[in-house]
This record gives structure tokens, sequence and C-alpha cells, in this order.
């Protein structure tokens, strides 16, 4: 599905309706605060001079595929970035996949044999695949396992998580995507 799409199934996971479309009551508060971090960063976020200048320079048509679902915390901070970089060259297709509706496609891009999302991949015109990204920049996801490790629960993990998100605004994906759309590895 194309990003536009995507955000009108964030909207739509906000409220409950009837048959007819009416609303029938309010969506639970975590969509909403999910929705309101995903406007956020579509509304903040602006690409670097650098990396807008590195994506560019892509002149290959290129497809992104990001699996994820509307009920992901990580997805609502990172799918706004994501959309941002790929605006920035038009060759570049972001198609954003429904993970539970695609299961099969999900188990073949698995993080550590987990199903964590957002998960990105790159592929060039002949679908053969040039990196992957996620499903957090790195630093973000070792933060996450220190905290487990520590002994705190994934609840405190993930909220530690989202503090990172709001101090970084995006700088560590940005240096994440100049390091594979230049063909290195990320450490």
């Amino acid at each position: 599905m194309t990003f536009a799409e995507y955000m009108e199934l964030m909207r739509l996971q906000m409220v409950a309706t009837d048959e007819t479309g009416r609303m029938t009551q309010p969506g639970t508060p975590f969509a909403t605060l999910l929705n309101q971090r995903m406007m956020r960063n579509l509304q903040s976020y602006v690409v670097s001079p650098e990396l807008k200048k590195l994506v560019s320079r892509i002149i290959e048509p290129q497809d992104w595929m990001v699996l994820t679902e509307p009920s992901c915390g990580d997805s609502s901070q990172m799918i706004p970035i994501l959309a941002r970089i790929a605006e920035c060259n038009a060759r570049i297709k972001l198609d954003l996949v429904l993970r539970d509706q695609n299961p099969q496609l999900m188990d073949a891009y698995l993080t550590e044999g987990k199903r964590s999302i957002p998960k990105l991949v790159c592929f060039d015109r002949n679908r053969k695949e040039l990196f992957r990204w996620g499903p957090r920049p790195k630093p973000a996801q070792a933060l996450f396992e220190k905290t487990l490790q520590e002994g705190h629960s994934k609840a405190i993990a993930l909220e530690r998580v989202h503090l990172f998100y709001a101090k970084d605004k995006g700088k560590t994906v940005e240096e994440e995507f100049l390091m594979l759309l230049q063909g290195k590895e990320l450490d």
C-alpha cells in the first residue's frame, strides 16, 4: 500500500464505526498516541541536505518494501521518516506491506527469529535485494536489549526507546541510511 493509504489506515484505527461508517466510539488511547507520534514526525522531520543529495543521486528504480502494522509503536516513529527519505527521489517506490496479512513474507525477513517491524527491504528493478534496515536504529535496539537484560519489563524498555526517538529526531536513521545507500554495512 502507499504511504497515503497507510496514513488512512492509521486514522481509521482511531475510531470505531458501524456498518454505515458512522463513528460509534473513539478508538483506543494507544491508537490515538500512535497517530499523534506519526503526525508529529511527519510534520517535524526534515531530511538533511547530505542525505537528500545522496538519495537524489539514485538513478536506477528501487522498491522500498516495508513490513509494518499500524498498531506498532516503532512503525509510528519510523514510517514517516522513511516516507520523507523516499520522497527525495521519484525512482524510489515506498510499498508498505502489512505483516499480519503476509506471514510467509514476514518470515523471510525475521530479526533474530522474531517478526519485528518495521522492516525495510530495498530491491533494485530486478528484485535483487540491495539492503535491509530495521526494526529500529542500532542504538535504539541496543538500548531496548540492555534494558531487558537489566531485568526491566518490556514496557520500560519501550518507554526508553521512545524517549530515544524523541531526543534523536531521526538523526540516527539518517546516519544509518547514509551508510546503507553507500553500500556500507551497519555495525
